[in-house]
This record gives C-alpha cells, sequence and structure tokens, in this order.
C-alpha cells in the first residue's frame, strides 16, 4: 500500500536502523488500482452472493474499495450463512 511505501522511503531518509539496507534490497514497486465495480460484481458473484441489492450496496460502499476488504466480508457472509443453517436440517 501507498502508505507502507511513504512510510519506509520516510525512515530511510531519516536514517532509520535497517531502514536503508532494507529498502536497497526491493528492487521495484508495483502499485496497484482499486478494482472496479464490475470487477467487485464479479469477486462477490463468484463467491456466492446473488442478492442484487446486496451486490449494489457492497460495490459501491468504499470501504469496500480492495480485494482484502471484499475477502474479509466474504468470509464474514459466509460465517453468518453457517451459523443460520447450523440447525436445520
Amino acid at each position: 500500500p501507498h502508505f507502507f511505501y511513504k512510510k519506509l522511503m520516510d525512515e530511510t531518509d531519516h536514517d532509520v536502523k535497517g531502514m536503508p539496507e532494507f529498502s536497497s534490497r526491493i528492487s521495484s514497486w508495483v502499485f496497484l488500482e482499486n478494482p472496479s465495480y464490475q470487477e467487485k460484481l464479479a469477486y462477490c458473484t463468484a463467491r456466492g452472493v446473488i442478492n442484487k441489492d446486496t451486490l449494489k450496496y457492497i460495490c459501491r460502499h468504499k470501504i469496500y474499495k480492495n480485494f482484502r476488504s471484499l475477502s474479509s466480508l466474504m468470509q464474514h457472509i459466509g460465517l453468518l450463512a453457517i451459523r443460520e443453517t447450523e440447525g436445520i436440517d
């Protein structure tokens, strides 16, 4: 993430112990864009979310701006589904 890069560069510039050496071992940085609405939609659909209102909410909500937050949400939804169906035959 951008904050990690910025913090590492700040600490490297201020010669914080070990940071210049650590920084020198990283040959390149790849900054990824956040997923698009369509990518989030495909990700959630592939994981079993089928309700259109739920999909719209998830894909538009700013808190779910990357795949890490979407993955965490999918895990929580899965746990809730398991809890709801445990007592059902």
